[in-house]
């Protein structure tokens, strides 16, 4: 490869405690093991930089903070890519071997953002947001485009142009699993109303990423 992966992407378990209309996970309660993914960790190929640990809900997993310290050790950026539920009962130890939070936001209409995760998710999102940048954590963003909030875009570009965020990731939905499989009528688009719904949307103050197919993410390698 040309640009090889910079970004291994663990799923510790397919638990949530969540119930998102348009999530891909396979929700079959299907967890790794602590020494499976120290050994993923151990074998990861030179390029790779970060790696993200990913769910379900990654922070159910009771390994979740051995591997993040065991990846820290090895030099490796962490990332957990969380709900956010559970982010203010997480310790000054446990917050010490993250060094990015991501936090998701489909919408900054409340009742639209609700619709497609659960009561109160946008609320929670914005005050984690305020409480990890006090705490010196750096945070980004992740937003799956749907039907829903096809149209919402800039108001959510408008408010994270006023947050200390370090990236914004915009994925097209995808149908093909999970929750997503069932409300495929519900939430889908194509990929000329992604493109259209994208196209004028930049963030000022941290990278923006607008990816069609996150399956055919170039720069992560998914374990």
């Amino acid at each position: 490869m040309d640009h090889p992966p910079r970004i291994a992407a663990i799923e510790l378990t397919s638990r949530c405690n969540w119930d998102c209309g348009f999530c891909i996970s396979t929700d079959d309660n299907v967890e790794k093991r602590v020494e499976e993914s120290k050994r993923i960790i151990d074998d990861l190929p030179p390029s790779i930089k970060t790696i993200v640990f990913v769910g379900g809900e990654p922070t159910l997993h009771r390994g979740l903070w051995l591997l993040c310290a065991h990846a820290k050790g090895k030099g490796y950026t962490t990332k957990v890519h969380t709900n956010g539920w559970l982010v203010k009962k997480w310790t000054d130890d446990e917050l010490a071997v993250v060094d990015v939070v991501n936090l998701p936001i489909g919408s900054m209409d409340e009742k639209t953002n609700d619709a497609m995760r659960n009561r109160g998710a946008m609320k929670m999102a914005m005050k984690n947001i305020d409480y990890l940048t006090s705490r010196s954590k750096k945070v980004s963003i992740t937003t799956i485009v749907t039907k829903k909030n096809l149209h919402s875009l800039p108001a959510l570009r408008d408010y994270l142009a006023t947050k200390p965020i370090v990236s914004w990731k915009i994925f097209k939905f995808y149908p093909k699993t999970g929750n997503g499989n069932r409300h495929r009528e519900e939430f889908e688009i194509t990929d000329k109303e992604f493109d259209a719904a994208v196209d004028a949307i930049e963030l000022p103050n941290a990278k923006t990423y607008k990816i069609r197919d996150f399956k055919k993410f170039e720069t992560a390698t998914f374990y």
